[in-house]
């Protein structure tokens, strides 16, 4: 397929849907992943699209977080939607709790309301939207500089209010994860904002889909050792799961 003939495809399928995957492109439009990280790159410097990790959304008028978090939202939903209700067995009623940012956590969130008594601290802002109205949970934002992408706090000030927070567990996200570099995130202040909240807890859940299994992030959040438990789906290759729980850690598959 010629390089306008690409163009055409990319827009037009994000006129349609709002988001698109590389994946998917690579099925129709070019068989190499470069190729097509080259034309999203040229299309966004056009203004026709805004990059996202491993696709693309549509242009709108500042709602391009939005667009991005619907995306990242719906990868591995019901994967998600699992990891979600298994790590309901570690939420306890009348006990604190951080939530960090991102779409699995998001999904945690949601299910809290059938708590009598909660206390939940949150550096995102969608998490604290979703709770907003729910009168049984006392609810802490995070304060800091805001990552537009995520809707989420960072920074000194986050990692600051973070230390002075004391709460039972922390459920965690992390980009990618591997039994060698351990647990890992795009963001370097990302990164801090999580090892001040790791510290700040007695025990550390990390909720991540298969997909993050052995894929690689540019800055480390923590080692292995330091999570108590991982909750993913049972998608997650099996090899890779005995390596983990040979480290003595904890695995729920949902």
């Amino acid at each position: 397929m010629l390089q306008i003939e690409r163009y055409h495809h990319i827009v037009s399928e994000l006129e349609k849907h709002g988001s698109i995957s590389i994946k998917n492109l690579m099925n129709v439009v070019s068989p190499s992943r470069s190729t097509i990280r080259r034309d999203l790159l040229e299309l966004e410097k056009m203004h026709k699209l805004v990059r996202t990790r491993g696709g693309a959304v549509a242009v709108g008028n500042n709602t391009d977080f939005m667009r991005e978090f619907e995306y990242r939202k719906n990868q591995q939903h019901e994967e998600k939607l699992r990891i979600a209700h298994a790590a309901l067995q570690f939420v306890n009623e009348q006990e604190a709790i951080l939530i960090d940012e991102g779409s699995t956590s998001f999904e945690l969130a949601k299910l809290l309301g059938r708590f009598r008594s909660l206390t939940v601290a949150t550096c995102s802002l969608n998490i604290a939207w979703e709770l907003r109205c729910a009168e049984n949970i006392e609810l802490l934002v995070i304060g800091g500089m805001m990552k537009r992408k995520s809707l989420s706090m960072s920074g000194s000030i986050a990692e600051q209010t973070v230390r002075g927070i004391s709460s039972n567990r922390f459920f965690m996200t992390a980009d990618g994860v591997n039994a060698e570099q351990g647990c890992m995130c795009y963001g370097a202040e990302e990164a801090t904002v999580k090892r001040s909240m790791i510290k700040s807890v007695k025990e550390t859940i990390l909720l991540v889909d298969h997909t993050k299994f052995n894929k690689n992030a540019l800055i480390n959040i923590c080692e292995l050792k330091d999570l108590n438990t991982i909750v993913t789906g049972k998608e997650a290759d099996r090899k890779i799961v005995s390596r983990i729980q040979s480290l003595g850690i904890n695995i729920v598959l949902a």
